[in-house]
């Protein structure tokens, strides 16, 4: 298996590491002239860096939509977190509250040994819950090799009876890797939840009717203590759509991009329904839909989001602590997974 290539932060977080502490007793605005003063002054010289910049600006100036604080820093007395797992052109999260875990999605088939690395290194060899989406390869591929590497408790499984076009050979595959390993599966239904350590993760929808499988796709919403995040899968603008109508609870200061960062999903609508602080696009790198759309990407930056994605900086990993969210990024393999001290 080809290594990547390390994208060091490291220089960064040494530079900054001091500011950051002796700022972080000010509160979310010291944490955000931390982040204005190190990128201004050179520390901070990626594109996601002077991102990260600009929306320490805008929550300085009292511009930020949303209330939660985004900050790049110190995530040691986090509980929670949300790591956005590069498995190229597919979908890997972990959610991760009190050293309980739930995964959702599993990536692609060709992801399977990374994908068992980072969750090895994140230390979540059992799984409280394991939720898929839908039946498209690029979620479920690895779904086996999880199954039989990890302790998991329960399946969280789309209702495929909505889906009008033939079951997925490898969701059928799946479903017998269940059966032989007695891992216990339930159909996702609006309105169930599940506890993962102190929070709650709840199903506020289970897809529709549709020849187009992404519409299919479970939508969860996790809230914990400081954090709160939510997962539509490839659910498209059909979907956001009955959500709207419904009423249904879609509030979370994270989101992951929706169809991998589609302008056929992420509809400006839904948008103002989440309102989210921070968004990441989990796509592989130049693949051949050309997700995130820059339309999407757009809407984002209109919502007010910081904006990241796992191709161009590998794992995204949100820390919740009681001061705001941490972000970290990482293209290495091999490092432990734990909150920067």
């Amino acid at each position: 298996m080809a290594r990547r290539r390390r994208r060091s932060v490291k220089s960064w977080k040494n530079k900054s590491k001091k500011l950051f502490r002796t700022l972080k007793k000010w509160g979310a605005g010291g944490m955000a002239l931390a982040l204005v003063v190190s990128a201004y002054l050179g520390l901070t010289e990626t594109e996601p860096g002077r991102m990260l910049a600009d929306e320490a600006l805008r929550l300085l100036g009292g511009q930020g939509s949303q209330g939660a604080v985004v900050a790049q820093g110190d995530a040691q007395d986090s509980t929670g977190a949300v790591h956005f797992i590069d498995v190229g052109q597919g979908d890997a999260v972990l959610i991760q509250q009190d050293g309980e875990f739930c995964l959702i999605d599993a990536g692609t088939s060709q992801a399977g040994d990374d994908l068992l690395d980072y969750l090895d290194r994140a230390g979540a060899g059992h799984l409280k819950l394991l939720v898929l989406t839908h039946p498209h390869a690029d979620h479920i591929g690895s779904a086996q090799d999880v199954l039989e590497h990890c302790q998991v408790d329960q399946v969280l499984l789309p209702d495929e009876a909505k889906s009008e076009k033939q079951v997925s050979y490898t969701m059928a595959k799946v479903k017998q890797t269940m059966e032989s390993l007695g891992v216990p599966g339930v159909v996702g239904q609006t309105g169930q939840t599940y506890p993962i350590g102190s929070g709650t993760l709840t199903v506020v929808g289970d897809g529709i009717v549709d020849d187009n499988m992404n519409n299919i796709s479970l939508v969860t919403r996790f809230d914990a203590p400081n954090l709160s995040f939510l997962d539509s899968g490839d659910a498209e603008e059909p979907v956001e759509e009955v959500l709207l109508e419904e009423g249904a609870n879609l509030r979370a200061d994270v989101f992951k991009a929706a169809h991998h960062g589609s302008s056929g999903a992420n509809t400006a609508e839904f948008l103002a329904a989440v309102r989210p602080a921070l968004v990441v696009a989990s796509c592989g790198l130049n693949n051949e839909y050309g997700h995130p759309h820059q339309e999407a990407v757009e809407r984002f930056e209109a919502a007010g989001a910081q904006f990241h994605r796992t191709d161009l900086e590998g794992n995204v990993v949100v820390w919740a602590t009681p001061e705001g969210y941490v972000v970290q990024a990482e293209k290495s393999e091999g490092d432990s997974l734990e909150p920067a001290a």
